[in-house]
């Protein structure tokens, strides 16, 4: 008796570990009060391909460049870093400050000649 309830125990557990791995299936059989929302979408017809992980992709038609290319590139990518970095210092350098406006000359003072020299002082 025991060896029977263990029995039926253990066929009502594998059902519902089986029915666990794959419960698409146990749910599109629901009924529709009891299965998925209302506002779920179908199922895809054909079910997703998975990419194809080992498949290689073909050879670059295109052949590596040789070490005089390389250098070549390299000058032209330091001219080029060069011309943006002092196209950066002069925008973030401040504007020129505006040039002190021209006073007029100051008249001059004339000297006055002192008595003792026979020359006349200006008044």
């Amino acid at each position: 008796m025991i060896l029977g309830s263990f029995q039926a125990i253990a066929a009502i557990a594998l059902a519902a570990a089986v029915c666990g791995c794959s419960p698409g299936v146990m749910i599109d059989k629901l009924p529709s009060g009891v299965g998925e929302p209302t506002a779920t979408p179908d199922r895809p017809a054909t079910p997703y391909t998975f990419p194809a992980v080992h498949d290689m992709p073909p050879q670059r038609a295109d052949t590596l460049m040789n070490e005089q290319q390389q250098v070549d590139l390299q000058k032209d990518l330091e001219a080029e870093r060069a011309k943006q970095e002092a196209l950066e210092k002069a925008a973030d350098a401040p504007p020129p400050a505006d040039p002190p406006k021209d006073k007029p000359p100051a008249a001059k003072k004339d000297k006055a000649v002192s008595a003792k020299d026979g020359a006349k002082t200006n008044p």
